[in-house]
């Protein structure tokens, strides 16, 4: 069975525990609190996090979010993301994105995504790459307030993609295809064979099976073998 690749980003903000205890760190943290620091608010929720300690975490997100931590919110998006808790993800990278990270778009319309919202999720990979052409963002690693966030425009591509691939709107699937292709995005090279095998398109379709492969990914191996074979029977 043919499949195509969407990417999910779960992203969060992490900082180094090595030769430190836990309690070292926990006390260290709470006494930044005390004196305001908001920054050391969102760490110490991504410490409980770490430690499963969920609760605890969300709380302190929570209340970092609400002091204006931009990565408090996408973390707290993150949190309820991986539990499935959509509407509440939704809402904090909203809120992230209203305070001016427009990388959240892109984590936005992977909610949609999940939830098969279709036309929300592609309105919101929409929004997000035009955005990015208009600020000029670089890709890679983008910063704010000395946290790193990742910043993936290509993946947005790809997954835009998908969504008029499945959409069957061809064309555009094929364009931001290549448009991922562009900005060296590996699984858009699978998937764009993917869409020419789905088209018929079988030289098409091993062309970019075989630069899927030769950039090692593994999806394409099997992809390759078996449009290979039909086109040796044509």
């Amino acid at each position: 069975m043919r499949k195509i690749i969407i990417f999910i980003l779960l992203n969060m903000t992490i900082f180094s525990t090595s030769k430190i205890s836990n309690l070292d760190i926990e006390k260290h943290l709470k006494e930044e609190i005390l004196s305001g620091d908001v920054y050391a608010m969102n760490k110490l929720g991504f410490f409980y996090v770490e430690q499963n300690k969920l609760l605890e975490g969300e709380k302190y997100y929570k209340i970092a979010a609400d002091k204006g931590s931009i990565n408090a919110m996408n973390n707290l998006g993150n949190l309820y993301t991986s539990q499935n808790k959509l509407l509440e993800a939704e809402k904090y990278f909203k809120m992230a994105e209203n305070n001016g990270d427009h990388t959240a778009l892109y984590k936005i319309a992977n909610i949609y995504f999940i939830q098969n919202k279709l036309p929300e999720a592609e309105k919101y990979y929409s929004i997000g790459i035009t955005m990015e052409n208009l600020l000029n963002i670089p890709t890679g690693i983008h910063f704010s307030n000395n946290e790193r966030i990742p910043y993936a425009d290509s993946d947005a591509l790809n997954n835009l993609a998908v969504i008029y691939f499945i959409q069957n709107k061809l064309l555009e699937a094929e364009e931001y295809y290549k448009k991922a292709i562009d900005k060296d995005h590996v699984t858009a090279l699978y998937n764009l064979g993917v869409l020419y095998e789905f088209q018929n398109k079988t030289l098409e379709a091993e062309k970019y099976f075989k630069m899927a492969v030769n950039k090692g990914d593994i999806n394409a191996k099997e992809a390759l073998e078996r449009i290979k074979k039909l086109n040796n029977m044509d």
